[in-house]
């Protein structure tokens, strides 16, 4: 008897031990795997992690799974494009648990704000599809502003756009293969579809259609419009196909005390207040597509040639027949502007008469105004370069003299859009 119950005794021992270190087994194994799962993933909570998004490297310096409870947070990121590529990427709020009394904020390094967002959903972007250039940093600080002191959880995420999301200038190339020009820019009219072509301007790289292209057409409300060329950064400009009056580029007086080329500012001159107008009329709600645009005034009166003084847009145009889009003097921004007499000889003008290229439209005597300044005189009678109704380089005409106005705008980099570029297909703003 005591024979048995030591043996059972013992066999439960046996089994207890048994037990006991299959259970300390299995919880080590399930801390081992918790321990590896928490080292490879890519959500960490107030302790700084790099990430690799494609050739995005992304550091999270305070985390990127972030919880608190004070009234106000920061939390700083950084973002390098370890390529030569120029990438588009978003940096988004997810998975918000919170009250509404909050509001998130986005600065950049100096300190400017850039973005501020106060009625939360389940997913915010902070910064949608923003350019970084190759080799660039870029760092931010998004700030929590709790006005209750009730904890605030959310996941903060950067997003390489660049290989998943098709911006317009993207679909502009995709479409497009980059050729060389047939004839001689500048020399030469363009009379065949020569696609389109790259050069340099003031921010890079430009792309600009040239010749009797047929696909490069955009459709805004009920307005078509033609892509003259991709800005080095990446926003497109068009141009209206078609003119909206006559009217002069500046009849303003000049300004006691002032000189005479403060009558070229395009911001200032008379013409800005009808392509205002134009603006509000015919882009309205699409105003937040819709970049500042760099445009090229030439003010800098230096060449004196029999009673006239010219800018360098006369050796540039008329003498070396060299146009450029890398502007000589500072760019002036603004919403809406007028295509340069340069842009319009890449798309193919030149002194020869020109009706077979997209810019000419017969049905609408094809004059219009340029913003390129040309020359002044004694009398200070200020001179503005114009396309003629022949398709070629006009004479210049004073800025008090009425011709017909073509706006351009700017569409911005995130653009997105539909369609093929043809005038039955044209590109649509879709987002």
């Amino acid at each position: 008897m005591s024979l048995a119950f030591s043996f059972d005794n013992r066999k439960k021992y046996y089994i207890i031990i048994g037990c006991t270190l299959i259970i300390f087994l299995l919880v080590l194994t399930i801390t081992f795997i918790i321990t590896k799962i928490r080292s490879n993933n890519k959500y960490r909570e107030g302790e700084a992690i790099v990430l690799n998004e494609g050739n995005l490297t992304i550091n999270y310096l305070d985390g990127n799974l972030l919880r608190q409870k004070e009234i106000e947070g920061e939390y700083t990121i950084s973002i390098t494009n370890t390529s030569t590529q120029r990438s588009y990427y978003t940096i988004q709020i997810n998975n918000i648990i919170t009250n509404k009394e909050i509001s998130i904020s986005i600065n950049d390094e100096s300190g400017k704000e850039l973005n501020r967002i106060s009625k939360l959903n389940d997913t915010n972007n902070l910064i949608s599809l923003d350019t970084i250039d190759g080799n660039q940093t870029k760092r931010y600080k998004v700030l929590i502003h709790n006005v209750v002191n009730n904890q605030v959880e959310f996941e903060l995420k950067v997003i390489n756009e660049s290989d998943t999301k098709k911006t317009f200038s993207d679909l502009i190339l995709i479409n497009n293969n980059i050729k060389e020009p047939i004839t001689e820019v500048g020399k030469e009219i363009s009379t065949t579809n020569e696609g389109l072509i790259s050069t340099k301007d003031n921010d890079g790289i430009s792309y600009y259609f040239r010749g009797d292209v047929d696909n490069n057409y955009v459709k805004i409300k009920d307005n078509y419009y033609r892509i003259v060329r991709i800005n080095g950064d990446s926003t497109v400009r068009i141009i209206l196909d078609g003119s909206i009056k006559k009217e002069a580029y500046n009849t303003n007086t000049l300004a006691a005390g002032t000189e005479a080329k403060s009558l070229t500012d395009l911001n200032n001159a008379s013409i800005k207040t009808l392509l205002n107008d134009w603006y509000v009329s015919n882009i309205g709600d699409y105003d937040s597509f819709i970049e500042e645009g760099k445009y090229c005034i030439e003010n800098d009166f230096n060449n004196m040639i029999n009673n006239y003084i010219y800018t360098t847009v006369y050796d540039r145009i008329i003498v070396s027949q060299k146009p450029s889009l890398e502007c000589s003097n500072a760019l002036t921004k603004s919403k809406v502007g007028l295509l340069s007499i340069d842009e319009a000889i890449f798309a193919g003008a030149s002194k020869q008469d020109n009706k077979k290229y997209y810019l000419y439209k017969k049905e609408q005597e094809n004059s219009f105004i340029t913003n390129s300044i040309y020359s002044i005189n004694l009398d200070n009678n200020i001179y503005v370069m114009n396309i003629n109704n022949k398709g070629s380089i006009g004479e210049g005409i004073q800025i008090t003299q009425k011709d017909n106005i073509r706006p351009v705008i700017n569409i911005s980099v995130p653009t997105k859009v539909k369609g093929t570029g043809t005038k039955d297909d044209p590109y649509i703003i879709v987002a």
